[in-house]
């Protein structure tokens, strides 16, 4: 059961009322690239809750925060972090009321190796739209491929370790209809590590799927924001023909 600690009682942490557009987001953006943490010390115990992003998204951790400080009045300075020969930003909220919160709908502290999109979620599509946001600003990425008639080719790829999220997603993005190509435990190797971990990817390819995209999903990352835009005026210039506008 989620339950307020002491240092978040003398902080004024509280649990949102109730399931908003804004904590689907907060979900999404866990499912990512989001970490529940329990460290345990002697009598001591630390509860956090951390979101990292690469070095060049302060700027989206921000946005992060103010989330965090709508839905539970708490907030985190976005902290420099080096690890696996990489620069982060990341965010750090030491907070048994978040963590317990989280806990209690279904995201308990640990490895994400089982995690699925939460029931409440699932049963309303617009609480899916923006996990599917989240988790897209997180784990996702558009890419601008020089090929066809622009010589510029959407391409939206989200990719996790959990096998039963991303099938999850899969099945709400054909649902809401997209054209999407899933990919299931792909053997990767990872550069930084130098070792080779299973994961399971989701494609969605054109311009027919980037345009559903823009307009029901979205992003809030300023870096996607800034490629959707430059998207955007290829297509102010160059009218698509009338099969990929549908």
């Amino acid at each position: 059961m989620a339950s307020l600690g002491m240092w978040d009682k003398k902080r004024g942490v509280v649990f949102p009322l109730k399931y908003s557009n804004e904590l689907a987001e907060l979900f999404g953006i866990y499912a990512g690239d989001g970490c529940l943490h329990v460290c345990r010390r002697g009598t001591a115990v630390e509860y956090r809750f951390v979101v990292t992003g690469n070095a060049t998204e302060s700027s989206y951790l921000e946005y992060v925060n103010s989330l965090v400080k709508l839905l539970f009045n708490l907030s985190s300075a976005v902290s420099p972090r080096h690890y696996l020969n990489r620069n982060w930003s990341v965010l750090i909220y030491r907070s048994k009321g978040i963590v317990t919160y989280f806990e209690e709908k279904g995201y308990p502290p640990g490895r994400k190796e089982h995690i699925s999109i939460p029931v409440w979620i699932l049963d309303d599509d617009v609480f899916s739209l923006n996990f599917l946001r989240g988790l897209f600003d997180t784990d996702g990425h558009l890419a601008i491929v020089k090929k066809g008639r622009f010589n510029a080719y959407p391409v939206i790829s989200i990719q996790l370790k959990p096998k039963e999220i991303i099938e999850e997603v899969f099945k709400l993005l054909e649902g809401f209809g997209f054209k999407a190509n899933a990919y299931f435990d792909v053997a990767e190797k990872d550069r930084r590590t130098n070792k080779f971990s299973i994961k399971n990817h989701i494609y969605l390819n054109g311009w027919r799927n980037f345009i559903l995209w823009k307009n029901i999903v979205g992003s809030s990352n300023p870096k996607n924001i800034e490629k959707i835009n430059r998207l955007d005026a290829i297509l102010a210039n160059n009218p698509l023909p009338k099969y990929l506008q549908h």
